[in-house]
């Protein structure tokens, strides 16, 4: 009996050891699940969130080179002005030099300034990366005599990046040398020039005399400006007050005028435009110091145009020194002198 009851014993002890093992390796199998689904799950995050570092730099490095290129464009555009004016400015020198006119100033500042821009977009890829194609599709007059306006296009290309605009630069005339005077009288004998003045010597008495203008000898050694700078007594009637006249003169300043010529048109030596244009004086024979003396009158698209004359002017200073000018009514009514 003692043998029977142990076997019961012993199979029930059996029994509840098996059941123990099978909760035991239930339970293990549910943390290893539980261990390995943790596990996937850390490495998913760590691939999520590697790839949003990455997306991350990614934008961070479009938005740096978007900016760049931004940047370079802008610092092109800024150059136009610039690049422009030093264009004008060796033609002028050129025309002055040669004495020979433009036959059409437009196209060929066009054609110059788009020459430059060539140059400088080759400068801009070498450095950046950025192919810059420009185009200059208009040149014309600016908001006064004083300006002048350019039209570029512009498109630029680097990878996925674009650009395309068009700009206008609105370009400044003053302190180029004016051309005028070195085109109509550079031929006649004893004209010359230095930085600021046009010295003509007996040059415009012989250009005046071959258009059988009277008083042509009151201009022999005269002189004018060489250089375009625009005149800061405004309104003009003001010239006939105090020493303004006279400073105007000394300083050789520019005036709007209507009969005057424009900028592109004193390149092709053309004295008178329908454009708004320009007049600066040209002085006489600086030892004249008579009244009632008459001769052609002295703004610039008059001697050099279509010619009508004057009766001397003499202009007073503080100092006592006289300067002669001859004016027709007209001109004395516009800078205040009647």
């Amino acid at each position: 009996m003692l043998k029977i009851k142990n076997k019961k014993l012993i199979k029930k002890y059996n029994d509840n050891q098996l059941k123990f093992n099978l909760v035991k390796d239930e339970k293990g199998s549910i943390f290893s699940g539980l261990y390995l689904v943790m596990i996937i799950s850390v490495i998913l995050i760590a691939i999520l969130m590697l790839n949003l570092s990455i997306g991350y730099n990614d934008i961070n490095k479009n938005e740096l080179n978007t900016k760049t290129f931004n940047y370079i464009l802008n610092d092109y555009k800024s150059n136009i002005p610039d690049l422009s004016y030093k264009v004008l400015e060796n033609l002028s020198n050129k025309v002055v030099k040669s004495g020979a006119p433009l036959t059409n100033s437009k196209e060929t500042i066009k054609e110059e300034i788009g020459k430059s821009m060539m140059k400088k977009n080759k400068e801009y890829y070498k450095n950046s990366g950025i192919k810059i194609e420009s185009k200059v599709i208009y040149v014309g007059d600016g908001k006064d005599p004083f300006h002048i306006n350019i039209k570029t296009v512009i498109n630029a290309f680097k990878d996925n990046m674009r650009y395309n605009d068009q700009i206008t630069s609105e370009i400044s005339i003053e302190n180029l040398k004016d051309p005028l005077p070195a085109i109509k009288c550079s031929k006649y004998p004893n004209f010359s020039y230095n930085e600021t003045n046009y010295n003509y010597g007996d040059s415009l008495s012989k250009f005046l005399e071959s258009k059988n203008q009277s008083g042509n000898q009151y201009y022999i050694n005269g002189s004018s400006p060489a250089i375009i700078k625009r005149c800061v007594y405004e309104p003009y009637t003001q010239h006939g007050e105090g020493i303004s006249m006279k400073n105007c003169l000394n300083n050789g300043y520019y005036h709007e005028s209507r009969d005057g010529s424009c900028y592109f048109h004193r390149l092709e030596g053309v004295e008178q435009c329908l454009d708004y244009g320009m007049e600066t004086f040209i002085l006489p024979n600086p030892k004249l110091n008579q009244s009632e003396l008459k001769a052609t009158s002295s703004p610039d698209h008059v001697i050099f145009g279509y010619s009508y004359p004057g009766e001397s002017l003499l202009i007073n200073s503080y100092s006592g020194t006289k300067t002669l000018i001859f004016l027709d009514n007209a001109h004395r009514k516009k800078y205040g002198f009647s």
